[in-house]
Parts: structure tokens; sequence; C-alpha cells
């Protein structure tokens, strides 16, 4: 993929003293986790498009996307936009790569008899369970796609 080559990029020049204070990157070379490594590892500021949300809840008017439920991070639960809190927590390395998720459940009798089932999850016998990054690229990626969506 393209944006590997920007860690490869910046310590380049970084050698030769030319790196950039921003940078403006197409859309392969820009994510949460390439412009918060840019930052940190060499003060630039890599600015490019982010890839859209894509999951089911997201593109299907009415469901419950992620945006709909409220992470409380410091107590580690997610409670659901009918008020049910999640059962469990676990952050770990994303099946795709080792970029770090968290994974949370939902109880199933509270999924099983929600009135709003259908607007959440497809599976007739499982609850809603939701994947999402760790805190800090999690509301990166929130403020990135808000400054993204404003006319500036």
């Amino acid at each position: 993929m393209d944006s590997d080559t920007n860690a490869a990029r910046h310590a380049d020049l970084a050698r030769q003293a030319l790196l950039p204070d921003e940078e403006l990157v197409d859309a392969t070379h820009a994510s949460v986790d390439h412009i918060l490594k840019a930052a940190a590892d060499h003060g630039v500021t890599l600015t490019g498009p982010l890839r859209r949300r894509s999951g089911r809840q997201t593109r299907t008017p009415g469901a419950f996307a992620l945006d709909d439920f409220i992470i409380d991070w410091d107590n580690q639960q997610v409670t659901c936009p009918n008020g049910k809190i999640s059962r469990n927590w676990r952050e770990r390395p994303g099946s795709r790569s080792t970029l770090p998720i968290v994974q949370v459940t939902f109880r199933l009798p509270d999924c099983a008899s929600c009135p709003d089932r259908s607007r959440c999850t497809r599976s007739a016998v499982n609850a809603r369970d939701l994947t999402f990054r760790p805190r800090p690229q999690f509301e990166a990626l929130h403020r990135l796609r808000a400054e993204q969506a404003t006319t500036a």
C-alpha cells in the first residue's frame, strides 16, 4: 500500500533537513494512523482525505451506526441507543493488520427483546457487537472527519 511509504519518506526528508511542516497527500497516503505517526515522529501535519465509513449501518437509513452509541472510555463500556450497556470490552490487534482495535459486545437477552433489533443487527441469533479503534485514533478520526466536512 502506498501509505506504507510515509514513514520512510519522512525519515529520508528528515536526514536531509527537508521535512515540510505540512504535506498534502491523496487518499492512498492518508489514514488516521499515518496522520498521527507523522505528527508524533516528525512534526509533519499530514493532510489528505480519509476513507468514508462503509459499514451496513452507516449505509442503511435509520440503522444504528457507531455514532449512535455512547462510548465511556474510562469505564470501558458502551451504551446503546436504547440504554443497554455492553457486557465486555476487549482491545487487541486487528485481524487484517497489527493496528489495534476495540471489540465490544452486548448481552443477548438485551438484544433479543429489543424493539429496535432490526435497526441494530441483521443477526437472528447474536447480540450486537461493535468494533472501533482505541481512543486516540477514534477521537482523532472524528476530529479529522469533522474538519474535512468544512468548506475550509
